[in-house]
């Protein structure tokens, strides 16, 4: 068993598909060095293009109640309008939908705008 095993790494590994797959992933994680020197420098956020967490987490808690936080911070960033937040568990929320459950219409239709 274990030398069959060991065969099905060992073509995953020596496999074209599975080396374009391990060079694709750690060119994504990296940004190229702005020199041209070949060389990478820092790592990218490490799941870009996706915004960071604590904004999907500031504007659907702001759109449970604060108008006039959710126009500041979708005013600044319009994808915000989109944003959604894993409160665990796959109970995702998005702003919209933190709104309207409070029975935040002013906010729905700020959202909108």
């Amino acid at each position: 068993m274990t030398d069959l095993t060991n065969h099905r790494r060992n073509f995953l590994r020596n496999s074209s598909l599975g080396l374009i797959g391990f060079n694709t992933i750690s060119l994504i994680s990296k940004v190229e060095n702005p020199s041209g020197n070949g060389h990478f420098a820092e790592p990218l956020y490490s799941r870009y293009p996706a915004m960071k967490d604590e904004y999907s987490y500031c504007v659907v808690s702001a759109a449970h109640s604060d108008l006039d936080k959710v126009k500041d911070l979708v005013g600044k960033r319009p994808e915000l309008a989109n944003a959604a937040w894993d409160w665990g568990f796959g109970d995702y929320e998005t702003a919209i939908g933190a709104a309207s459950h409070m029975g935040r219409r002013d906010i729905t239709e700020g959202l909108d705008e």
